[in-house]
């Protein structure tokens, strides 16, 4: 179960009190996931009572989605982008497994980012990780730790998703980053900053989420199963986020 919106004078307590006896877990901590920075999931519930439990979420004011794996599933897969350009009528997507794909920039509906830098091995704040991205982009919300470039493999994946069912991805590992021409450079990393500047500002007024490496993934997200996700080497967990993230805004 997620909360979608929550008004500024509802607490975790009271949306506590009025999950009681709905779901099982503990008062306290029920009001603490629950006092969350919205959207954000505070609980697996069964769906027997997903129902109840939105209601009563609900009637405080609140909007909430309790989205199943099958809710998430039918989303659809992911396409992967091995190419993009512009043209009069907006993106041109080369895609591995669809051909060319055509996405006019009034169907963007946001972007989601997963960018995990290595900067040897150290915990950074909320604010200095905000520091590495624009003032406009959602902002991190959490602490993260960051990882020994001797062990890790960066990772960078960034998916644009329209106003309609198309999910597309750009995962650094595949994508050609031809559009940068001369200004393209040899990490990935680098590129990808510099591809999320030309999002930015191709189109300003779409939100970018990057919270997905603040985020906790719920128990059993594993079991996501989508088209070709073993073939694209999917990761589920940024999957499930990305999707979660949908219905939320569609919410």
């Amino acid at each position: 179960m997620s909360i979608v919106t929550r008004p500024e004078e509802t607490t975790g307590v009271q949306l506590a009190e009025a999950l009681n006896g709905l779901v099982g877990m503990d008062r306290q901590m029920l009001s603490i996931r629950c006092d969350s920075s919205p959207p954000c999931i505070v609980l697996p519930i069964h769906q027997n009572n997903a129902r109840a439990a939105i209601q009563a979420i609900e009637q405080c004011g609140c909007n909430a989605i309790a989205p199943s794996l099958a809710d998430l599933q039918n989303v659809g897969e992911t396409i992967v982008v091995r190419d993009v350009r512009l043209d009069e009528n907006g993106l041109v997507l080369e895609t591995r497994n669809h051909g060319t794909q055509y996405v006019p920039i009034c169907e963007i509906a946001f972007y989601v980012m997963c960018y995990e830098e290595p900067v040897g091995q150290e915990e950074l704040s909320p604010e200095e990780r905000n520091q590495r991205m624009p003032t406009h982009v959602i902002q991190f919300t959490a602490p993260r730790v960051s990882y020994d470039i001797s062990k890790y493999q960066p990772k960078a994946l960034f998916d644009i998703h329209t106003t309609g069912p198309k999910i597309f991805q750009i995962d650094a590992r595949k994508f050609t980053f031809a559009l940068l021409g001369s200004r393209r450079m040899q990490s990935d990393l680098m590129n990808v900053q510099l591809l999320l500047e030309w999002f930015m500002d191709l189109t300003p007024e779409i939100p970018i989420d990057c919270g997905f490496t603040g985020m906790s993934l719920p128990f059993g997200y594993e079991r996501l199963r989508l088209p070709r996700a073993m073939i694209n080497n999917d990761d589920l967990g940024f999957a499930f986020y990305s999707r979660w993230l949908k219905l939320a805004f569609e919410r």
